[in-house]
């Protein structure tokens, strides 16, 4: 199994134990006199299974992805990094308080142009590191 399969497999792991939690919270508990759908002994089982299961890919994950390892938190970092340029306050202009009527100036030491150009050119090494770990997934067996 190639690290691409392998994560699409992981992926379809983390729904079925999210899906497993999901039933037993709802059968685990209910009226008296009520039927169960699952049997909340059964699921506790079920997910146990799941999450060893769920823990040992995960660690053939990351043992296999070691060669690149320093590309995968980068990219991690450089998401964070697009999202705070994103929302990074580039107001300028005067401010007019609307308590006292007093007028202040915003001065953005980074004006709205050189954030989007940051931005842009993060988006572009996210998407060049993405190429890259994509190749390393699809040919990558564990």
């Amino acid at each position: 199994m190639t690290i691409a399969q392998a994560l699409k497999l992981k992926n379809k792991k983390v729904a079925l134990l999210h899906t497993l939690w999901d039933r037993l919270n709802k059968n685990n508990s209910v009226l008296e006199g009520n039927r169960r759908s699952y049997d909340p002994v059964e699921l506790m089982a079920t997910i146990e299974a799941e999450i060893d299961a769920l823990t040992d890919l995960k660690t053939r994950i990351h043992n296999a992805s070691a060669p690149v390892r320093r590309e995968i938190f980068l990219m991690s970092e450089l998401k964070n990094k697009a999202l705070k340029l994103k929302f990074l306050n580039t107001s300028e202009g005067p401010v007019h308080d609307k308590y006292d009527g007093t007028v202040t100036r915003r001065i953005a030491i980074l004006p709205v142009e050189q954030i989007d150009s940051l931005t842009e050119a993060t988006q572009q090494e996210i998407e060049s590191l993405q190429e890259v770990l994509d190749k390393f997934n699809y040919s990558t067996q564990i």
